[in-house]
């Protein structure tokens, strides 16, 4: 289980690695409102996901390095100016993940888990709403290499499993779905 929480976290970063590389040759072009909410929620997620994996070190291992390379992609893009443009669904995926976070500070460790897993399939819409419409540019090695890491992270939790269904919900949903999606529309 150690060596797969590591490799799931080497591909995490060299998800991060290859993004940055193609954000600096512009050949992708962030969506700022996906990764400032990503940052936040990936941040509130990686204190709320250790409780639901129980304090397990090695499950938890990916959530933290996705959380600290989603916040050097949204500080290196907003630096640098390489955000896309700001449109209406941004304006609403951000009132929205207002709301939930309050919501989130607001209840108990496994429910507002549960709700930043919404948020984070939610901060994906305004990215692929700009790939779809041909307003932002996106590599998909990055988006694949981020759905290995988060693969991996479901095996960890289903050989070391406890029973905690809600542990599959953030590896499954925004790791695989999120990522997924914007692997396949990239």
């Amino acid at each position: 289980v150690q060596v797969l929480s590591v490799l799931a976290s080497l591909f995490i970063l060299g998800a991060v690695g290859i993004y940055i590389w193609h954000v600096v040759q512009n050949s992708v072009t962030p969506n700022p409102t996906m990764f400032f909410v990503r940052s936040i929620v990936a941040v509130m997620n990686t204190v709320s996901y250790f409780i639901v994996v129980q304090h397990d070190l090695f499950k938890w291992l990916v959530t933290a390095v996705s959380a600290g390379a989603l916040v050097l992609v949204f500080l290196y893009s907003l630096f640098c100016g390489k955000f896309t443009k700001m449109r209406e669904i941004d304006i609403v995926c951000l009132v929205l993940a207002i709301i939930v976070g309050i919501v989130w500070g607001m209840t108990d460790g496994v429910v507002a888990n549960l709700f930043l897993q919404g948020v984070m399939v939610l901060a994906f819409v305004p990215a692929a709403v700009g790939i779809y419409h041909n307003t932002a540019k996106e590599k998909p090695l990055p988006w694949m290499l981020a759905v290995v890491s988060y693969m991996l992270m479901t095996v960890i939790i289903l050989i070391g499993w406890e029973g905690s269904w809600e542990a599959l919900v953030h590896p499954l949903v925004s790791g695989i779905g999120g990522n997924g999606a914007l692997m396949i529309l990239a």
